[in-house]
């Protein structure tokens, strides 16, 4: 079952052809969708990414921009960070329905890190 979740997200993520690579001999946009892939991997029932196109060319950016709005479509909350919207970070929403409910308020994400 992991196996096939690999081979679907790293198609998906367009990694396949650099799965047996070591970290330090793949570029930073390729750094990034591994990163991206580890995660969905693992099925998380939240999913906080910091600047997740940062590292991407304009085309990957696409490809993966695809792919988060196909995680937003599952069982997983996505909560990305830009630094454009570094405002939302003080407080910790989760999105259910389509709807965002807020879950705390930044006094308390602080305390309690």
């Amino acid at each position: 079952m992991i196996k096939e979740k690999v081979i679907t997200i790293s198609k998906m993520l367009q990694i396949e052809d650099i799965l047996g690579k070591k970290v330090d001999k793949i570029s930073g946009d390729q750094k990034q969708r591994v990163a991206i892939g580890r995660a969905l991997v693992r099925s998380p029932s939240l999913l906080l990414l910091d600047e997740p196109l940062s590292n991407l060319d304009a085309l990957l950016r696409s490809a993966v921009f695809d792919c988060l709005d196909f995680v937003g479509q599952t069982d997983i909350d996505t909560f990305p960070i830009y630094y454009q919207n570094r405002f939302y970070i003080h407080s910790i929403y989760r999105r259910k329905y389509g709807l965002l409910h807020k879950l705390t308020y930044d006094y308390s994400v602080h305390n309690n890190i």
